[in-house]
């Protein structure tokens, strides 16, 4: 079975200042809206969490959505702020394992990651990202920002948003406030 981390932390003391909802290829949920109060679990072998003992010398906590036997296909990222911040995404992916092809006797898996670092959030909005995942290891784990229609924000291309551990740079979308 392959496995799908999302974790997640936002540049404020105490708890993330983001809720994130992964909607899985089946459209199973899981995951904590906070400006609605409303939480899901519907994934079979799926859990969340927040901890706050693990943070880097800070008073900052980190959140993890774990999906274990994830499907191969897309899914839905919700990020929800419950107050104005930037928030980090790591987005790691464990592939199936599987017999080697030499002599059948070996299994392995492959592992990627990849990174949304620093993206700002205004209080009581959502950004949304696409997830591709495989549980094939010869392929690696992808995210796009989707670009919103909202005249609160102003979309640009960040070449240091986005890092996967392929590629040191990668051209990211990101979004930015206009100030309204």
């Amino acid at each position: 079975m392959g496995e799908l981390d999302i974790a997640f932390r936002s540049d404020n003391n105490g708890p993330p200042n983001i809720g994130v909802v992964v909607t899985d290829p089946r459209g199973r949920r899981i995951g904590f809206d906070p400006l609605t109060k409303r939480g899901w679990q519907e994934l079979p072998v799926a859990q969340g969490s927040i901890d706050c003992d693990e943070s880097d010398d800070k008073d900052t906590c980190r959140g993890l959505i774990e999906v274990c036997g994830a499907l191969s296909g897309t899914y839905k990222l919700e990020i929800i702020a419950n107050a104005g911040s930037d928030y980090t995404l790591t987005i790691s992916a464990r592939s199936q394992e599987v017999r080697d092809g030499r002599d059948g006797q070996h299994l392995w898996s492959s592992y990627s990651d990849y990174d949304l670092i620093s993206i700002p959030i205004r209080k009581g909005s959502r950004n949304f990202l696409s997830v591709t995942y495989s549980r094939d290891p010869n392929l690696r784990v992808a995210a796009q920002l989707q670009k919103l229609r909202d005249e609160r924000y102003e979309t640009r291309s960040h070449p240091n948003a986005c890092r996967s551990e392929n590629q040191s740079q990668q051209e990211c979308l990101v979004m930015r406030t206009t100030g309204r």
